[in-house]
């Protein structure tokens, strides 16, 4: 199950901005679509880490583009409460995923990483907006969500996020090859840092020192991908992305130990079903 809420969330929260039918930008598209990819995932095992896990697994894929919940290219997984052509407000969702402390040798003895589910408000800036009439775009999204932990049975609020994303697309070869692109900076109240960053004095150790974690910057990353439709519903998808945590608030605590970190994405999706209904693409 771990493996695929990694497979999942990394497939969506960054290859959901990307268009999976090759870069096509019409005025109109399908309203719902279903279909499947195959990812392989080699990501970092939490904000620091010297670790890094790959995961290779299907997973489903769905594509809704409603007046108000919408889950698509534009944006990922939300609900629009307004929208126009250079600004949407909205509702959005994002997370990360659950790591085994027995996994990670500078957590050893310490509980195991959450899945944390994340939702707030957002606004998107379209500086550049998506259009039938030029091959590119590029927005600004500023999300402010609110961190959930899931730890077994219960719920436990994490505190505060704040993930502005810059995003661009670039047609190559217009419904054939796309390249997108995207910079993110994350900053995390003190007690969403202490999920990753907090050794309290029961798990404090000869080389692990106690540490209060505090608020302050997560990282900063740089992601380049690109899309290439194989044949008609087919495509290919690669993705890769820098994080540099150089100016992480938690440099000090003894579970932080890299400075910087790369995830990579490789995928091959299907889509077998589109509606006959329409919808505004953007």
């Amino acid at each position: 199950m771990k493996k695929l809420v990694i497979a999942i969330l990394s497939f969506y929260s960054i290859l959901s901005h990307s268009n999976m039918r090759g870069g096509e930008k019409d005025a109109s598209l399908s309203k719902y679509e279903f279909g499947v990819g195959l990812t392989h995932v080699n990501y970092p095992k939490y904000p620091g880490s010297n670790e890094n896990e790959s995961v290779t697994l299907p997973i489903p894929l769905f594509y809704y583009r409603g007046d108000i919940v919408r889950s698509d290219e534009d944006g990922g997984v939300r609900g629009r409460f307004f929208n126009n052509d250079h600004f949407e407000i909205n509702l959005s969702l994002g997370g990360a995923a659950p790591a085994s402390s027995k996994k990670i040798k500078a957590r050893e003895g310490m509980p195991s990483l959450p899945f944390i589910l994340e939702i707030g408000p957002g606004l998107i800036y379209k500086m550049i907006p998506s259009s039938d009439k030029h091959p590119f775009s590029l927005s600004l999204n500023i999300p402010v969500r609110v961190p959930i932990a899931f730890n077994d049975t219960k719920l436990d609020d994490r505190g505060l996020v704040f993930n502005p994303i810059l995003f661009g697309y670039y047609n190559i070869i217009p419904k054939k090859f796309q390249t997108f692109y995207f910079a993110t900076y994350r900053w995390g109240n003190r007690e969403y840092n202490e999920t990753y960053y907090q050794v309290d004095p029961r798990f404090a150790t000869a080389s692990r020192n106690q540490y209060q974690a505090k608020a302050g910057t997560v990282a900063t990353t740089l992601g380049l991908g690109f899309v290439y439709e194989i044949i008609k519903d087919w495509s290919f998808v690669t993705v890769a992305s820098f994080e540099n945590l150089k100016s992480n608030a938690n440099k000090q605590s003894p579970l932080f130990k890299k400075d910087n970190q790369t995830l990579l994405v490789f995928a091959l999706s299907w889509t077998f079903f589109k509606s006959d209904e329409k919808q505004k693409a953007y």
